[in-house]
């Protein structure tokens, strides 16, 4: 028998300015998303975007954080969290404390990002964000599902780190990764739970989805 199809929707937690996001209204359309029957709702998230026009945009956890109290059933996604904009020790909280929230609705769209600027102004640098983001990767796994962790990555010296409670959600929520150059397509593949993009030719998409499956297999992974 077929799989069934099953549909996401977004909350709009960005306008143009001088609009800004409404969070009443936004929390109102979750609970009717709900109601609908849709699977899942996505929030984008940035912290910077644009300079004229800007993007007024309401943070993407916390409004997550916010919709988990009203909702019951619905899943609430990331779509897509720029991961090295991110400091991962407190981010693996955050997390993990949303997930306990919505006991155990949490999905996770992971990327490194796009916007130079937002970079500069984290301090972070945009040239090193691939790797940024493999390193907060390990991170956020080894905090959400070891005991203890010990060890320098980066900046981080974490020394016998004991992160309680661990999620709800075993091994830790699931994780789709972001993007379509072969580079990301790899990350999806090896360190992802899924693939989480966009295609305007399913031709295209057909091509780098069976990249993902690829990759997936090489390292081990049942791409199923």
């Amino acid at each position: 028998m077929a799989e069934a199809t099953t549909y996401g929707i977004t909350l709009r937690n960005f306008q143009t300015y001088p609009d800004v996001p409404d969070p009443q209204q936004l929390i109102r359309f979750a609970q009717r998303a709900e109601e609908l029957g849709f699977e899942s709702l996505w929030v984008w998230d940035h912290i910077l975007l644009g300079v004229d026009p800007c993007f007024p945009i309401i943070d993407s956890l916390t409004l997550l954080a916010a919709v988990a109290t009203i909702t019951r059933t619905i899943k609430l996604g990331t779509g897509i969290l720029v991961l090295p904009l991110r400091n991962p020790v407190t981010l693996a909280k955050q997390l993990t404390s949303i997930d306990h929230i919505s006991n155990g609705r949490l999905m996770l769209g992971m990327a490194s990002g796009w916007y130079k600027r937002e970079f500069d102004a984290i301090g972070v640098d945009f040239h090193q964000r691939g790797k940024i983001m493999d390193l907060n990767l390990d991170i956020r796994d080894r905090l959400m599902t070891e005991d203890r962790v010990t060890g320098e990555f980066g900046p981080y010296n974490l020394r016998e780190a004991r992160m309680y409670p661990k999620p709800v959600q075993r091994p830790r929520p699931p994780l789709l990764i972001g993007g379509y150059v072969d580079r990301v397509l790899k990350r999806a593949g090896v360190k992802g739970d899924g693939w989480l993009t966009y295609f305007y030719v399913a031709d295209d998409f057909a091509m780098d989805w069976a990249k993902v499956c690829n990759f997936a297999e090489e390292a081990g992974k049942d791409p199923s």
